[in-house]
């Protein structure tokens, strides 16, 4: 369920669980096929990349860091 709040009202929004995996699979079969976009690109995995090396550092110094890309 999503719980938007928005102008001091609330509405919940019920969604049936699906599986993240084979969605962003099967959208890049699709994409590979001419059949689509790709939902997610370069820039989504530079990012993931770069949110991974921060946590990684922030582990290892057992600090917060920022994040730069």
């Amino acid at each position: 369920m999503i719980e938007l709040r928005r102008d001091g009202a609330v509405e919940h929004i019920e969604l049936e669980p699906e599986d993240s995996y084979r969605l962003e699979l099967e959208n890049l079969s699709d994409a590979i096929r001419g059949r689509g976009e790709p939902l997610l690109g370069r820039d989504d995995a530079v990012g993931n990349a770069h949110a991974i090396e921060a946590l990684y550092r922030s582990a290892e110094t057992g600090a917060p860091v920022t994040l730069v890309h």
